[in-house]
C-alpha cells in the first residue's frame, strides 16, 4: 500500500505541474527548444545563409566570431565588391567576411572583436571607406550577454532562425526538383544585356567629373580612421595588406576612378602600407560595372592565391 502511494506521488506531481496555467506552456516551450538544439547538434538542421542582405551580413559576422574550430589565419574584409570572391577558391585557412552594403571599416571593427586575431588581413581600400561604420550590424553580431549563449547554443544564432532554415530548405527542394541547366555564367544582378550596357554607360558618364574638394576632405578624414584601425591590429602582430579589385576598363579609366585610386595611394602610401600588386592586365567583366562576374571573381581569387603563396 505504501509502495503504491509512493509511486503515485511523482505522477501526481507531474500532473499538477502540467495542469499549472503558467508552468505547462513554459515546460513545453523548453522541451521544443531542447529538441531543436539537439537536432542542430546532430546536423539534422542545417544552417541557413540568410534570406536578406542584412541577415546574410549578420550570419557572416557571427560565424566569424563563434565558429572557433574554423581556421581564420587569413581574413578578407571589404564591401560587396570583395564579397563575390569565394574563400574556398583561395585556400582552406581563408575567411571572407566582406559584406554587401558595408565597408572595410565595419570589417575592421569585427576583426577586433574576435579573441583570435588573423595572422594576415587583406583590406579592400577604395571610395567605399567613406561610408559610416555599421554600428547596428556590430551590435547584432556582438552582444556582451548573448555571446556566450550563442557560442554554446547555436540555435540562438541568426543562421538557425526557423524561418530562415525553412526558406533555405524550400529553395533547395525547388532546385533539386527543377531541371539542371548548363550555363556558362550564373544569373547576374543585371540580367538584361541592353539595360546592363546602358547602366554602365551612365556610370562612366557620371565618373567623368572629379570629386569636389569637400568630398576629398571627407575621404581623407575617413582614411585617417582606417589608418588608426589598422595601426591597432598591427601592434597586435597582424600583417595588413591593402588591395582593390579591378573593374571594367571603361570605368577604370574615367577621371574620377583614376583620381580616387591616386588619392588612396596618397592617403595610404606604399612606403608605409603594404599593397597587393595589381593583377595581370586583362578585360575584366562585371555584372554591373563594379561587381565581377563569377568566372572573373574566380580568376581574381586564383590571382590572390598565387600572391599569398609567394608572400615573404
Amino acid at each position: 500500500m505504501n509502495l503504491s502511494t509512493s509511486n503515485s506521488k511523482p505522477t501526481v506531481l507531474i500532473k499538477r505541474v502540467f495542469a499549472h496555467p503558467l508552468l505547462s506552456p513554459l515546460i513545453i516551450c523548453l522541451l521544443f527548444l531542447m529538441a531543436y538544439q539537439l537536432l542542430i547538434w546532430v546536423n539534422l538542421i542545417p544552417p541557413s545563409s540568410g534570406i536578406s542582405q542584412r541577415q546574410e551580413n549578420i550570419i557572416k559576422g557571427q560565424r566569424y566570431l563563434y565558429q572557433k574550430n574554423r581556421p581564420n589565419s587569413i581574413v578578407i574584409i571589404g564591401s560587396s565588391i570583395t564579397g563575390g570572391i569565394k574563400a574556398q577558391n583561395i585556400g582552406y585557412q581563408v575567411t571572407n567576411i566582406a559584406m554587401a552594403g558595408s565597408n572595410s571599416k565595419t570589417g575592421l571593427e569585427l576583426i577586433k572583436l574576435n579573441s583570435t586575431l588573423p595572422s594576415l588581413l587583406l583590406i579592400e581600400i577604395n571610395e567605399t571607406i567613406s561610408k559610416e561604420i555599421d554600428r547596428q550590424l556590430i551590435e547584432s553580431v556582438h552582444h556582451p550577454i548573448l555571446d556566450s549563449i550563442r557560442f554554446y547554443l547555436p540555435m540562438f544564432r541568426e543562421e538557425y532562425k526557423p524561418i530562415s532554415v525553412l526558406v533555405d530548405s524550400l529553395k533547395q527542394t525547388a532546385q533539386s526538383q527543377g531541371p539542371i541547366a548548363e550555363v556558362s555564367e550564373p544569373v547576374t544582378p543585371i540580367a538584361n544585356p541592353e539595360f546592363r550596357e546602358r547602366f554602365i554607360a551612365t556610370m562612366a558618364e557620371t565618373q567623368q567629373e572629379k570629386l569636389s574638394e569637400q568630398a576629398i576632405q571627407d575621404l581623407q578624414k575617413e582614411s585617417k580612421l582606417v589608418q588608426q584601425q589598422i595601426a591597432t591590429l598591427q601592434k597586435n602582430g597582424v600583417r595588413v595588406i591593402l588591395f582593390n579589385l579591378p573593374t571594367e576598363s571603361r570605368l577604370e579609366n574615367t577621371p574620377r576612378r583614376q583620381q580616387i585610386q591616386g588619392l588612396m595611394r596618397t592617403f595610404f602610401p606604399p612606403e608605409q602600407f603594404e599593397w597587393l600588386p595589381e593583377p595581370p592586365s586583362r578585360e575584366w567583366r562585371t555584372s554591373d560595372g563594379i561587381h565581377l562576374v563569377p568566372s572573373d571573381a574566380q580568376a581574381y581569387a586564383e590571382f590572390l592565391k598565387t600572391q599569398l603563396i609567394n608572400l615573404d
